[in-house]
């Protein structure tokens, strides 16, 4: 069965257009395009000054509108950051579509999925400078982390959508609960990761989905149809 492999969901995520809709979304086209016009500004900023010296003022002058506009789209400074993370994260739930189109038909395949996706989320955040500005101050920004938490929800139904087939129906809401779990901590080990220098963010990573795949080994597993596991990865090499 033919899945994503870590270089074409990299790949896939630097060619998709980074711009969604906004925390408001507009209703006519050149609304739209006025609030494409603020996000590319406010990427252009970051790129320059950094998320912590982000100011309105700045993004203003880049997209040629006085402040007051970006107020008609955005209250303030922290719902552009959480509209231009959503925009970034929905290339990654576009991604997760895809790999998940193809239904796995073992855990074990699961598995790998869910492995390349772990590793191909982490090469584009490593590799998306703006990205990773933004989402390493994440935690101190409610409205950036309401937007990571509604994404992880997204993702792991996706994920469990395509998949609930390989568990036990007395255990699917089970599973469901582990799957989320997993989907989370992966999440959070590359946020860890990407605050390394990437060499040693690299072994982290690697640590991650050894530990991960012990917890599909020993929670998951356990919930599937015995028919259904397929061959594990071994654990020594995570997922």
């Amino acid at each position: 069965m033919p899945y994503l492999k870590e270089s074409q969901i990299v790949g896939k995520m630097r060619t998709t257009d980074p711009r969604r809709e906004p925390v408001r979304e507009p209703t006519q086209m050149r609304s739209q395009q006025r609030v494409d016009s603020i996000l590319d500004a406010t990427k252009t900023v970051l790129a320059e000054h950094g998320s912590s010296n982000l100011k309105v003022s700045q993004i203003a002058k880049v997209a040629g509108i006085s402040v007051s506009s970006i107020y008609q789209y955005f209250p303030n400074k922290s719902a552009i950051l959480a509209a231009l993370c959503d925009n970034y994260l929905a290339m990654f739930r576009e991604v997760v579509r895809d790999a998940m189109a193809d239904k796995p038909e073992t855990i074990s395949d699961l598995i790998s999925v869910t492995s390349a996706l772990l590793d191909g989320y982490y090469q584009f955040v490593l590799h998306e400078p703006v990205w990773k500005d933004v989402w390493s101050g994440a935690g101190s920004d409610k409205n950036v982390e309401a937007v990571g938490d509604a994404d992880t929800l997204q993702n792991t139904e996706v994920i469990f959508d395509g998949s609930k087939h390989l568990f036990l129906e007395s255990a699917q809401e089970e599973a469901h609960q582990k799957l989320f779990l997993i989907i989370t901590w992966g999440g959070k080990a590359v946020d860890a990761a990407i605050e390394l220098p990437q060499d040693e963010g690299d072994v982290l990573v690697e640590h991650a989905k050894a530990m991960l795949m012990v917890c599909w080994r020993d929670e998951l597993v356990p919930l599937a149809h015995p028919e259904a596991v397929g061959d594990l990865p071994d654990v020594q090499n995570g997922a």
